[in-house]
């Protein structure tokens, strides 16, 4: 893992072992390691990624099949107050400083993992606060996609939702769905569904009741099956897994049956050769 902030981001050394803990540091001064900030960490080019098999040597050429891609998630954008370590205002800028940096390094594309934006007093008002960071995100000029989050649905549908956003090569966004670049297969899924399998809409968005449907787990069954290459799975939530540092210590994102549900998403990515299991940092 590396500490970045507050939020760890999982990843691997080029041997294939698990950095923990480490935070990410700068060039030395006078015999001292300065901490690395997002700031830094941003300007540096660390937002974008390159795709190998959890960070390992390919078994095919890396030149010809590796995949650069810029990875935002949680802008939570809104003009409401600050609450917690949240600066809901500031997202307008950060999010133009990650375009910025994405114009520059030029990725395959770029993918905003949920939670685009957060609510405001109305639908209405909401709505703007999602045009808006929309509208910042759509100066990256290359392709972009979007993943569906809890927050998404706060005071929308998802209907609503998708439709003031946009995704590359979607006459209209959808909520799930897989698309090739430089022969790997990504795959978006939607975990925005109640133990019910009921889809979240306002007043029925709850972090710890997140489900992927029997329909959508079998759909990515046949995705990873056909997946010529590597597969990378995108989800907002973390696929059965504790949060940390959440208001209620020790639930996971999903009810019992959607843990299930999601232990059997986690066997169905790990299981295909050649994908990976990406997922937000937060589903709160």
């Amino acid at each position: 893992r590396r500490t970045l902030g507050r939020k760890q981001i999982q990843g691997r050394s080029p041997c294939g072992k698990t950095r923990r803990g480490k935070a990410r540091y700068g060039k030395r001064k006078n015999n001292t390691r300065e901490k690395m900030t997002r700031r830094d960490f941003l300007a540096s080019g660390g937002a974008a990624c390159v795709l190998g098999v959890a960070g390992c040597a390919l078994p095919w050429s890396a030149a010809k099949r590796s995949v650069r891609f810029g990875v935002v998630t949680d802008t939570h954008y809104s003009t409401r107050a600050k609450w917690s370590d949240r600066h809901y205002g500031d997202s307008l800028a950060k999010m133009r400083e990650f375009v910025s940096v994405m114009n520059r390094v030029r990725p395959a594309f770029a993918i905003e993992l949920g939670d685009f934006k957060d609510q405001g007093p109305d639908k209405a008002a909401t709505l703007g606060f999602l045009d808006k960071i929309e509208g910042e995100f759509a100066q990256f000029a290359g392709a972009r996609y979007h993943v569906l989050g809890n927050h998404d649905m706060d005071r929308l549908t998802k209907d609503e939702v998708l439709a003031h956003v946009t995704n590359a090569g979607q006459p209209k966004a959808l909520a799930s769905y897989s698309f090739v670049k430089n022969g790997v297969t990504f795959v978006v899924l939607d975990a925005c569904y109640n133990s019910k399998m009921e889809s979240y809409a306002p007043g029925n968005w709850e972090w710890h009741d997140a489900n992927v449907p029997p329909a959508q787990l079998a759909w990515l069954e046949k995705e990873l099956a056909a997946a010529k290459g590597h597969a990378v799975v995108f989800c907002h939530q973390r696929i059965g897994a504790s949060h940390f540092g959440q208001c209620d210590p020790g639930r996971t994102t999903d009810s019992s049956r959607g843990r299930r549900q999601m232990q059997t998403l986690r066997k169905l990515a790990t299981q295909h050769p050649r994908a990976n299991a990406n997922t937000a940092n937060t589903a709160r």
